[in-house]
């Protein structure tokens, strides 16, 4: 069972910008960035691809300065306006299980889905990462 979380200021106020016209690739910074579900373009090997794409992500963001970060999955990068909104189908459990995995050492990210515009999304929240 999920419980409803409020967007972190910083993604809604995008989220918004992004339905009003503006393109996700426009309001990427070191502490946002929108990443669109492989399952909607043509492409082999969707879930590797998605995979590599969102621990790349998350890892760039942890060894960054900024402190926390936010991913949101299911947005078109290039692409104004609602038509942006294609939306995920995937489980936020796996992805930050994946994004765990599949990082040395270990990233431990915050993972939920929410509604917005119509489309499923999932907010990974990426805290800065630990020095060892």
């Amino acid at each position: 069972m999920s419980r409803k979380r409020a967007l972190p200021n910083i993604v809604a106020d995008a989220l918004e910008r992004i339905r009003e016209s503006a393109t996700a690739d426009d309001l990427e910074s070191a502490v946002l960035d929108f990443k669109e579900d492989p399952a909607h373009t043509p492409t082999a090997h969707v879930t590797a691809k998605t995979a590599d794409m969102l621990v790349r992500t998350a890892a760039c963001f942890a060894n960054g300065s900024a402190g926390r970060a936010f991913i949101v999955f299911g947005i078109a990068d290039r692409t104004p306006g609602p038509a942006a909104f294609n939306g995920t189908g995937r489980d936020p459990a796996d992805i930050a299980h994946t994004i765990f995995a599949n990082t040395r050492p270990h990233l431990a990210v915050d993972a939920w889905s929410t509604q917005v515009h119509g489309a499923r999304l999932v907010i990974i929240r990426v805290a800065a990462g630990m020095a060892v």
